[in-house]
């Protein structure tokens, strides 16, 4: 498979070679951003080889979306990954493919099923919606924005997620990990939510190590000149 991806990418790179005015709009892609001639091109390369060498692939592209063949495993393929850098002459530019087993690309497969470009906000593409996920362990992450840059519009999400939960006589070492929903302690360490409630109960061990005395938080608060975090407290405590 290795070798097949390099003639791909390899035919990618030919067929841009020297490509006249490649930065032309041709289309939407199917995020519905524009579409440069460089990327269509690369792209038409790519999925011709795909043909000629009989890859049993699904394959997953930029510009035209899910393209499904008929097959279980999904090559997942940006035709250049870096177009303003290549349209301006630069030379940090590529063609990222990826080929992965139905069971690691499973989520991604379905995902992208579930994205409606015709729906999304303005400037939110599928690959910008991935990248939103990466937030909920990277706090830097948690927004994705429209237009290059930390200025512009902004896109929070909200995650909702459905579980069966375990306690200790269901608990599965399996489930847990693959769970997606984590609690963090003070050291950033992260505990899957069976095993932070459920069996083995790391909720415990968490709370007995990081726990303060009524007295302790008092001084704490009054010693970081917080009196309103006080009286919040003392209100959700009923005092």
């Amino acid at each position: 498979m290795r070798d097949a991806l390099l003639s791909c990418a390899k035919a990618a790179a030919e067929a841009v070679r020297d490509l006249d005015d490649p930065g032309a709009k041709v289309g939407l892609g199917y995020s519905g951003a524009p579409t440069s001639r460089l990327d269509r091109v690369a792209e038409d390369a790519i999925l011709a080889k795909v043909d000629e060498l009989g890859l049993a692939v699904n394959v997953l592209t930029e510009e035209r979306g899910l393209i499904d063949r008929g097959h279980e495993d999904l090559m997942v393929c940006d035709p250049v990954d870096g177009t303003v850098n290549a349209l301006r002459g630069i030379g940090f530019w590529g063609v990222s493919l990826a080929v992965g087993l139905l069971s690691k690309v499973k989520v991604l497969y379905k995902l992208n099923k579930y994205f409606h470009a015709d729906r999304a906000p303005m400037g939110l593409t599928f690959k910008k919606f991935l990248e939103s996920f990466e937030g909920y362990q990277d706090r830097t992450k948690r927004i994705t924005y429209e237009g290059e840059g930390a200025r512009g519009k902004v896109y929070n999400t909200l995650f909702i997620a459905g579980m069966h939960f375990m306690d200790g006589y269901n608990f599965s070492v399996e489930r847990v990990m693959r769970c997606v929903i984590h609690y963090p302690d003070l050291d950033g360490h992260l505990y899957p939510f069976c095993a932070y409630n459920g069996a083995p109960v790391y909720r415990k061990r968490v709370e007995s190590k990081y726990k303060h005395s009524a007295e302790e938080l008092k001084a704490k608060i009054e010693a970081e000149g917080n009196p309103k975090e006080l009286e919040k407290l003392a209100k959700k405590m009923g005092l």
